[in-house]
């Protein structure tokens, strides 16, 4: 059974999937560089290398969904620890069961919405974002 990936919207054809945008506007270099210099007069070797990350601005918007960060719970409770002056010992018996709930939900949510950026396409001649359809 074909799947309709034309744009909803516009009715192009020039559609792609958010993984292959993502992943087609990624671009990953090193470079290394050997030099020889002297320095009063003893000569110098030196190696240099360089690493860069580059993304397009199409990819970076088309990047797959982020786990959430972890100083969201602990830093307000750490904060919360010292301004009520509650003992040491609450941290981490706070945090253990927020940390055990949080991870659970945070992995189920993550492979849900990791499923559905896999299946969501974009137009690339008006921007629209969708999920194609059977025909």
């Amino acid at each position: 059974m074909p799947i309709n990936c034309n744009c909803p919207v516009c009715g192009s054809r020039n559609t792609k999937s958010l993984a292959i945008i993502f992943e087609s506007g990624q671009r990953i270099g090193t470079s290394t560089r050997d030099s020889i210099w002297t320095i009063s007069g003893a000569l110098d070797l030196g190696r240099s290398t360089t690493k860069s990350n580059w993304a397009s601005l199409l990819a970076t918007n088309a990047a797959p969904p982020g786990k959430m960060n972890w100083s969201y719970i602990g830093w307000p409770l750490i904060a919360a620890t010292v301004i009520f002056e509650w003992p040491l010992w609450v941290v981490p018996a706070v945090i253990l069961p927020i940390a055990l709930l949080y991870g659970a939900s945070d992995d189920y949510l993550n492979a849900e919405d990791g499923t559905k950026w896999r299946k969501t396409f974009r137009c690339l001649r008006c921007g629209t974002t969708f999920e194609p359809f059977n025909q």
